[in-house]
């Protein structure tokens, strides 16, 4: 991990348009790797499972946040990662069903 003294600006925006609610997470200074970036990536796939290097990893938390939210709503959830030029997003797109379900 490098330290910098950027003034890093986090933003979280939340908002419902057209049945999804969609948070966006984002952080205007992060510095990744390719390979960190596509590290980052497969956490967010069925088939990924933690080793034990991987849970004391930085990203174990949105890890255990995508979890959750899988095992709440299922095949409802989607998140998406981006990163271009410095900027991280990390977006989770939730689905809600015919009766307007919306809590969280």
């Amino acid at each position: 991990m490098e330290f910098h003294t950027e003034t890093v600006e986090i933003k979280l925006t939340a908002q419902k348009e057209n049945g999804i609610i969609s948070f966006c997470f984002s952080n205007n200074y992060a510095e990744l790797k390719p390979v960190e970036l596509e590290n980052l990536k497969r956490k967010f796939t069925e088939d990924y499972r933690p080793n034990e290097t991987e849970v004391k990893s930085l990203g174990i938390g949105l890890y255990n946040v995508y979890r959750r939210l899988k095992l709440m709503y299922g095949n409802n959830v989607e998140l998406q990662v981006h990163y271009e030029n410095h900027m991280f997003m990390l977006i989770i797109n939730i689905k809600t069903d015919a009766k307007g379900r919306e809590e969280i």
